[in-house]
């Protein structure tokens, strides 16, 4: 991305049909801070109304010195559109293309002289930020950890591994040399699943059950289950899709399946969740998007409280507080997306140094902002910085830090 950014070349770009994900999240964040700028976003989202706005335009502006660059668009676009008016076809939105910057300057001319004054710029990056290209977001990394303590590197060219008779990625492939790929029968071994910062990667339990572990993550699994329970125990986030087994003695029961984390016990019998268990932060957040699960904050003191779908348990210690919540801000990194509502700084930021493996720092204490934006986890540091300073929050990297002033 350039330096520099304003709001006529993004709408420009918007209208051309060419923005990027990154470009249209800037678009979106401009417009949600003032209904002016919604209002513009509305009209050149609609043909019907870009075509009015222009026509009524072509008879307000002057043509002295001042307008003289919009009196040229003005005739470039008229031009246009005399020749798609002598056309049989009707005028779609592609063939706005070749002057869709003039008609964006038209169109914000004709809302107000203000978004001319104070044209949305974003600050240039600094001489520290010029490293930022360098960064890249985080991939399949992750390392396998055996019960004699061997760890494995996992391929960072597969997405996850199954675990069954033995272990393999997700194309069947096997993840360790024969014999010692083989899991054996008359032994239940404690297998560990560790992702580092920028990293991310899938897990088949035995039973079927899926888990895609986020950055920064341990996930403790035996490599079978007893069939009287299921446990797992999470340091991280992680997002479960439990299968449901049943009992082989009686069918009406089903196995409970447990996640443990250092301050919380969570159970299921079949369910898609997410758990937000990072030792840095200071509550542990279950956020339900199918089914019913139970949720204790330690096992030795049982008293659960019920969740359901679209809502949060938050543990602080023994207490436990349910809230509605959108399960796609707190779910959608297992798609590839950030996705912030109102998000604290803070939060934003945890997220930004696991994802990218760099270190935040706030040189005059933690902002009182928030972040509402949705980017994909594809995008360099630099794009997502970018995004952060629409917000009018200054980032800086040095040495592999980002410092928040």
């Amino acid at each position: 991305m350039s330096t520099s950014m304003d709001i006529e070349r993004l709408l420009s770009r918007r209208l051309e049909g060419v923005a990027t994900d990154v470009e249209n999240c800037l678009i979106t964040d401009w417009a949600k801070q003032a209904p002016e700028n919604q209002a513009v976003l509305d009209r050149l989202e609609s043909e019907s109304t870009l075509r009015e706005d222009l026509t009524t335009l072509f008879q307000l502006v002057d043509t002295t010195a001042g307008e003289a660059r919009i009196y040229r668009m003005k005739s470039h676009i008229q031009q246009k559109i005399n020749t798609a008016n002598r056309s049989t076809y009707r005028m779609s939105r592609f063939t706005w293309r070749p002057y869709a910057a003039a008609a964006v300057a038209l169109i914000i001319l004709a809302l107000g002289a203000y978004y001319y004054q104070h044209q949305l710029t974003l600050k240039p990056r600094q001489q520290g930020q010029r490293f930022t290209d360098g960064i890249h977001p985080g991939s399949n990394r992750a390392t396998l950890t055996l019960a004699n303590g061997q760890t494995v590197n996992l391929s960072e060219a597969q997405a996850g591994i199954i675990v069954g008779d033995g272990i393999s990625y997700l194309d069947g492939s096997a993840v360790l040399n024969e014999p010692a790929n083989e899991l054996k029968n008359e032994t239940i071994d404690q297998l560990m699943l560790n992702t580092p910062k920028g990293g991310t990667y899938q897990l088949t339990l035995p039973d079927g059950t899926k888990v895609w572990l986020n950055a920064a993550s341990t996930l403790k699994y035996p490599s079978r289950f007893n069939g009287k329970e299921r446990i797992v125990e999470l340091e991280g986030e992680a997002y479960f899709e439990v299968s449901k087994e049943w009992s082989i003695r009686d069918r009406s029961k089903m196995i409970p399946f447990f996640v443990r984390t250092n301050s919380q016990t969570v159970q299921v019998l079949g369910t898609q969740f997410n758990i937000s268990a990072y030792p840095d932060e200071s509550a542990v957040k279950t956020t339900l998007v199918e089914g019913k699960v139970l949720v204790a904050p330690t096992i030795d003191h049982w008293t659960p409280t019920t969740i359901k779908p679209s809502e949060q348990a938050t543990t602080h210690g023994a207490a436990i507080d349910i809230s509605t919540v959108d399960t796609k801000q707190y779910t959608a990194w297992k798609d590839g997306r950030f996705h912030f509502k109102r998000t604290p700084l803070e939060e934003v930021m945890r997220q930004v140094s696991r994802w990218y493996d760099v270190d935040v720092i706030y040189s005059n204490g933690i902002p009182n902002e928030t972040f509402t934006g949705k980017v994909s986890r594809s995008a360099s540091l630099a794009e997502l910085l970018d995004i952060l300073r629409l917000s009018a929050i200054d980032v800086t990297l040095e040495n592999n830090q980002l410092i928040v002033k």
